[in-house]
C-alpha cells in the first residue's frame, strides 16, 4: 500500500515537506490542504511587489499549482482543516463542497505564522493593514496609489520594507519604532546608523513609542494616535511580529513550548506519534547553546521543511543547527547578521568581547569600491567567533554565509584573520571586511592577555 501523507499549509514549510517527501518516496499518496486559493508563493517577495520592483503578485508564485499536479502532490486549496484524530490518524476537513475526511500515515502541521495585531481602538478602520498574503499585498498596493500619508508601526524586516515601498510609491511614511530597528538581528550601534540611512532616504522616525489608537471619520483612518498625539495618516501597517498558528497542534496534546512553538525532535517530529512540523510554528534548538528558539526565517522553514518530508517518506535524516543567518537591503544598503547579537549573547550569560572596522570591497587603488561596516563578536573565553554584523552597499550577503560557517566550524578569531580569501584588484581586497575586523579583535584578546600578566 503506498504510504499516505498530509500537509496542512503550503508555504515555504509545507511545499518543502510535500517536495521532500515526493523526492524520496515516488509512489506515496501526498496531499496538501491550504486554506487560501493561491499556489506556494514567496511571502517574503510581499513588499516589493507594492514598492514596483516586482511587476505583479503573480510573479511570486515558487511552486505553481501547475508544478504540484507534475510532481503528483494533490494540493486542495480553500481546504479548512476542522479537527485531527492522532487515534484514528484521520484529518477532517472542509471546501467548497464540504466536509471531507482524510487517512494519513504522517501528518505535518506547517500553519505558520499570523501577524500580532495590538487591540486597540480604531484597528477596525477602513485603511489598516497587516502584510501576510497577497490579498494583503493587494489591499495595501491600492491604498498606497490614493495616500499621501501613512505611518507604519513597527521596526522589524517587513516594516522597514513596507516603510521603503511606500516612500518609493511617494507616500509620505513616518515609521513608529518601539525600541530600535531590527532589534533581534542587529546590535544598537547598528540600528542607529540604519536609522541615520532611512531618514536620509525620506522616512520620518518615532522613536521609543508604539501607536495606541487609529483616528478615523466615517469609517475610515484619518490619523495614528501616538503619545497622545494624532499623526495624520491615510493608511497604517502594523508590523508588529508573527504569532505562531498552534490552534490544532494544541486540541491534540501535541507539546508546546516556551517560545509558543511546537516541540520538535531532531527529525521535526512532535510528541504525538506520526505528526510533524516545521517553519514559523517549529520550536527548534538554537546553533549556540542549545535554547528554544523559533527562527520565522524562510531559509530555515525550507530545511526544516526537507528534514520533516525525509522522515515521514521513510528515509532518516536530522535537521541542521541553525544561527539565523539574515539579510535584507534597504534604499540600496545591504544589512546582514547571523549568530548571537550582543543582547541576545548577555541574556544567555556571556559578555562577549566585539571590535567594529569599516574597510572597503577593493582596494584602495582600484576604483568602485564601497565602504562595509562589519562587527564581530567572540566569546571571551574559547576566543570563538558567535556572532557577526554587516552592513555596505554590496559583498553583505557572502560575507554573512561565509560567516555563518565559521560560527558553524567553531572557528576561533584567529582562524578568521588568516583565513585564505581570494583577491584580485577589481574583485575584492587583499584582505577581506572579516578579515580585517578579526585581526582587530585578535589585537583586543592579545592586550587582554598582556593585562593578565
Amino acid at each position: 500500500m503506498p504510504r499516505k501523507i498530509v500537509v496542512v499549509g503550503n508555504g515555504s514549510a509545507g511545499a518543502s515537506v510535500a517536495f521532500s517527501a515526493r523526492k524520496n518516496d515516488r509512489t506515496a499518496e501526498i496531499t496538501v490542504l491550504e486554506r487560501f486559493p493561491y499556489p506556494t508563493y514567496s511571502k517574503c517577495a510581499l513588499p516589493f511587489v507594492i514598492e514596483g520592483a516586482i511587476d505583479s503578485f503573480q510573479t511570486i508564485t515558487v511552486f505553481s499549482h501547475e508544478f504540484y499536479r507534475q510532481q503528483k502532490v494533490n494540493l486542495v486549496n480553500g481546504a479548512t482543516v476542522m479537527r485531527v484524530i492522532p487515534d484514528e490518524k484521520k484529518v477532517i476537513y472542509k471546501d467548497a463542497s464540504g466536509e471531507k475526511t482524510l487517512a494519513y500515515d504522517s501528518l505535518a502541521l506547517t500553519l505558520g505564522g499570523w501577524p500580532r495585531v495590538p487591540k486597540i481602538p480604531g484597528i477596525e478602520l477602513d485603511g489598516v493593514f497587516a502584510l501576510r498574503t497577497i490579498a494583503d499585498g493587494e489591499k495595501i498596493l491600492a491604498a498606497a496609489k490614493t495616500a499621501k500619508k501613512a505611518v507604519v508601526n513597527g521596526a522589524s524586516f517587513i516594516g522597514l520594507e513596507v516603510a521603503e515601498a511606500l516612500i518609493r510609491r511617494g507616500v509620505d511614511t513616518t515609521i513608529v519604532v518601539r525600541s530600535r530597528m531590527l532589534r533581534t538581528m542587529i546590535d544598537a550601534d547598528f540600528s542607529e546608523e540604519l536609522q541615520r540611512h532611512m531618514i536620509a532616504h525620506g522616512c520620518k522616525v518615532i522613536q521609543d513609542k508604539t501607536i495606541e489608537a487609529v483616528a478615523g471619520a466615517n469609517g475610515k483612518v484619518k490619523a495614528a494616535v501616538v503619545g497622545g498625539e494624532e499623526v495624520p495618516a491615510g493608511m497604517v501597517v502594523m508590523c508588529t511580529g508573527v504569532a505562531t498558528i498552534t490552534n490544532l497542534a494544541k486540541e491534540i496534546g501535541v507539546a508546546i513550548g516556551p517560545t509558543g512553538g511546537m516541540i520538535v525532535d531532531g527529525t521535526m517530529k512532535t510528541n504525538v506519534p506520526d505528526i510533524y512540523t516545521a517553519g514559523d510554528c517549529a520550536e527548534d534548538r538554537f546553533g549556540l547553546m542549545d535554547f528554544p528558539f523559533i527562527s520565522l526565517l524562510g531559509t530555515v522553514a525550507t530545511r526544516q521543511g526537507v528534514v520533516a518530508g525525509m522522515n515521514m517518506a521513510g528515509v532518516h535524516a536530522e535537521a541542521p543547527k541553525f544561527y539565523n543567518a539574515a539579510i535584507m537591503k534597504l534604499f540600496g544598503m545591504q544589512i546582514g547578521g547571523v549568530g548571537f547579537t550582543t543582547d541576545l549573547a548577555v541574556e544567555h550569560g556571556v559578555k562577549p568581547e566585539f571590535v567594529k572596522v569599516t574597510h572597503s570591497t577593493l582596494p584602495h587603488y582600484y576604483p568602485g569600491g564601497k565602504p562595509v561596516v562589519i562587527k564581530l563578536l567572540a566569546h571571551p573565553e574559547t576566543q570563538e567567533l558567535i556572532g557577526a554584523q554587516a552592513m555596505g552597499e554590496e559583498t553583505i550577503p557572502e560575507t554573512i554565509n561565509t560567516l555563518s560557517l565559521a560560527i558553524h566550524n567553531r572557528m576561533k578569531i584567529s582562524d578568521v584573520a588568516m583565513a585564505d580569501f581570494c583577491y584580485a584588484p577589481p574583485c575584492a581586497d587583499i584582505w577581506a571586511p572579516a578579515s580585517v575586523a578579526a585581526q582587530g579583535l585578535e589585537r583586543k584578546f592579545a592586550a587582554k592577555a598582556r593585562r593578565k600578566a
